[in-house]
């Protein structure tokens, strides 16, 4: 068909060109552009034509993918007029027949190659190819386009490379795609381990898996929806059998061994049968042994009200041997152990113990000690003698940390008695009434290795024989007395040479006189100092406030009282105030004015001295101003007495306007009272 096509094309091809060249030779213009046109349209529909062919080539070239994957046959190769798509059996013939694509039955001619499928991801192949995931497990979704984005075929191989167990999860294949649409009816898988590693297949329900060794396959069943059960489940071979024979061997991974629906016997080989699992005797089915050696190797527990009983008559002359520690009961239910008969207990190889309970053991008859023998009570255990006398003979010692506890009688020590190092010496216990009495020294350690006394109670020390006062010294350590300390009338305390004395922050409450002797000092803290009497600083001693340091915040003196310096009796000195620094004198509390009053000496006042305004000052009698210059500054300045400017000395008014008034009684002359002369 291709052929003729072509030589179809070659024949309008070559027809054309020879139209072409006679309407060129010909002479009409008209002609010639009738011609071209006819050329041109001859040409495009051949381009046409080459198109359409191209399409229908492509066409028959997806047929032929699809085809492939519906058979999954090697080198399948259709073309136009092959038959394809569907083989059947034409009735009546044993024959193997397909359709061709007007859909007529023709007769294959070739039989159908069944089981050879190619191998790999791409589109056409029969079998799909599982690689080996990073995970453990690959889930391919068969409803969709989802094998390498192609449609899923009906097998599905793993690499003989795989490095591991995984599974294999088909999902969805209820609704499998099927070239273009979901699947009717029913139809199978085929899963093939190419591998050495185990591949579980499983449906996407998860309740039906598959284990595939290396090297094996397996086949399970899906259909649409109605024909399974369960949807997207798919069937698996079965797994019950009426009869099974092996001729090798039975090799379980998972599951269990269930025979319990079973009437009959499990009869076992004749060669050594291992039981890796625990095993469990329903019921009240018993289990008997052969006449041979029975070795049990764990440990055997026999349930409460069972009993283990050796032969079957008492006259059982079967010997009972344990080689183990052989225990009755336990701590929780401790049970008796009756032996009738004699109990003889011998060494073999090394000595042999006998241990009993922490219960009292009572040994009924008279019992003797080997030679060289010793009773020995370990543990909480105690030794508990008659009322008789008891007499030990050699050294007693009692070892580790047990205790030696005598009755309420008197006890006697008549050796001498040494505590070892770092063991204790307690008389009584808390409450204890008992009295120690030391009647000679008492040393408490040495002097290369010192210890500490520890009293928790009263200390009191007596006089010995009336009229011996006796001492207490301490060491030269610090003493430190922790509760209040009381001296008795009449006693002092006493401290020699540099010795500080320093008390706690509570208040200090000295009730006699304290005098501090010689030159030494008395300091206090930063904190208010109250002196509550008269205080007085001896003749030819200063009272100091501050330090003097120029540059530093000085002490600021108050005194609420009235203050004296020196007198004016005959036999007290009067004082000086020497005072470097300013003087300021305020006034109290208003109405009280405070006023500023000197003896009857000289007064110096060296510095220029200033008036407040609406301050006087008042000279009261004959006074005299002398020496240096004497300025009066105010609007009223009134001279109420004589007054007199001496020698060459002047009184000067400045510049005034009206600055000197004359005033007197009406009608007298003004000389008799302003008289004014230079």
């Amino acid at each position: 068909w291709r052929a003729g096509t072509r030589g179809v094309a070659r024949r309008g091809g070559a027809a054309h060109s020879g139209a072409m060249a006679a309407l060129l030779r010909g002479k009409s213009g008209f002609l010639q552009i009738v011609a071209a046109f006819s050329l041109l349209s001859m040409i495009l529909t051949i381009g046409y034509m080459y198109k359409v062919l191209g399409h229908l080539h492509q066409e028959q070239k997806a047929m032929r993918m699809q085809l492939q994957q519906l058979h999954g046959h090697v080198g399948l190769d259709m073309e136009m007029g092959q038959t394809a798509v569907e083989p059947e059996q034409v009735a009546g013939h044993g024959r193997s027949s397909e359709k061709n694509i007007r859909g007529e039955i023709v007769a294959s001619p070739v039989p159908r190659r069944m089981g050879i499928y190619s191998v790999g991801t791409t589109a056409g192949v029969g079998c799909f190819l599982v690689n080996e995931p990073a995970g453990g497990t690959v889930q391919i979704d068969v409803s969709g386009s989802n094998c390498a984005t192609n449609v899923c075929p009906d097998c599905f191989i793993t690499p003989a490379t795989s490095t591991k167990d995984f599974t294999l999860t088909i999902q969805q294949c209820t609704t499998a795609l099927w070239i273009s649409s979901a699947r009717t009816g029913i139809w199978v898988y085929t899963f093939i381990n190419g591998g050495t590693h185990k591949i579980t297949v499983e449906d996407a329900t998860s309740t039906v898996q598959f284990v595939l060794e290396g090297s094996t396959f397996v086949q399970a069943w899906c259909g649409s929806a109605g024909y399974m059960s369960t949807a997207n489940r798919m069937a698996f071979p079965a797994t019950r059998l009426p009869t099974l024979s092996v001729d090798n061997g039975i090799t379980m991974t998972a599951g269990n061994f269930d025979a319990s629906a079973s009437p009959g016997t499990f009869l076992t080989s004749v060669g050594t049968n291992t039981l890796s699992g625990d095993v469990t005797i329903s019921g009240a089915k018993t289990f008997t042994t052969g006449t041979g050696t029975v070795s049990i190797k764990g440990a055997t527990t026999l349930d409460d009200g069972a009993n283990l009983a050796v032969g079957t008559t008492t006259g059982n002359t079967a010997t009972v041997t344990l080689y183990g520690a052989t225990t009755i009961g336990d701590a929780a239910a401790g049970k008796t152990f009756t032996l009738y008969g004699d109990l003889t207990q011998s060494d073999s190889g090394s000595v042999s113990a006998f241990s009993t309970g922490t219960g009292a053991v009572s040994i009924n008859g008279a019992t003797t000690f080997a030679s060289g023998k010793n009773v020995a009570l370990t543990g909480a255990s105690t030794f508990t003698t008659g009322t008789g006398a008891v007499t030990l003979a050699g050294n007693t010692a009692i070892t580790s940390s047990n205790t030696f506890s005598t009755g309420t009688g008197a006890v006697t020590i008549l050796g001498d008695t040494t505590i070892a190092t770092g063991k204790a010496f307690t008389v009584g216990a808390a409450g204890n009434t008992g009295a120690i009495r030391l009647y000679g020294p008492t040393t408490i350690a040495d002097t290369t290795s010192p210890k500490s006394l520890n009293l928790f109670g009263s200390f009191a020390q007596t006089d010995g024989t009336p009229g011996t006062g006796q001492t207490f010294t301490t060491g030269t350590g610090t003493v430190t007395l922790a509760g209040a300390v009381t001296l008795a009338s009449g006693k002092d305390l006493t401290m020699a040479g540099a010795s500080t004395f320093t008390t706690g922050t509570g208040a200090v409450t000295i009730n006699g006189p304290t005098a501090i002797s010689g030159a030494n000092t008395f300091a206090t803290g930063t904190g208010a100092v109250t002196l509550q009497g008269s205080t007085a600083v001896s003749a030819g001693s200063s009272f100091i406030v501050g330090d003097g340091t120029a540059g530093t915040p000085q002490s600021t003196v108050n005194i609420y009282g009235d203050m004296q310096i020196g007198s004016n009796t005959a036999a007290l000195k009067y004082s000086t105030v020497n005072l470097y620094g300013n003087f300021a004198q305020l006034d109290g509390l208003v109405p009280t004015v405070g006023t500023f009053s000197t003896a009857t000496g000289a007064v110096s006042i060296n510095g220029d001295t200033t008036m407040a305004t609406g301050k006087d000052i008042i000279f009261s009698g004959v006074s005299t101003i002398g020496g240096g210059s004497f300025s009066i500054a105010g609007t009223d300045i009134s001279l109420t007495g004589p007054t007199t400017v001496t020698g060459v000395n002047s009184f000067t008014i400045a510049s005034y306007t009206n600055a000197i008034d004359c005033t007197g009684a009406s009608g007298q002359a003004h000389g008799a009272y302003c008289i004014a002369t230079r």
